[in-house]
């Protein structure tokens, strides 16, 4: 996280690199999800505040904990 980063930003950064990593494209995580592309792409913006329900589908995707997420608050 950079000093300027905001929680949403760190988020959303986060989402983008393990999607690119695990080699996910968004419209496949959208609809393992239910969440809307236009969600996705602002969540890994950072341009809007992500809920908890939608991080929680997000790490079950990828078999992660939430905690990976927040570990840096």
């Amino acid at each position: 996280m950079t000093e300027h980063e905001s929680f949403e930003q760190q988020i959303g950064r986060k989402i983008e690199a393990i999607r690119k990593i695990y080699e996910v494209d968004p419209e496949i995580l959208c609809q393992k999800t239910g969440i809307s592309l236009e969600e996705l792409a602002n969540y890994e913006k950072g341009a809007e505040p992500i809920t908890l329900t939608h991080l929680y589908k997000i790490t079950s995707v990828f078999n992660l904990s939430l905690c990976y997420f927040l570990k840096d608050w």
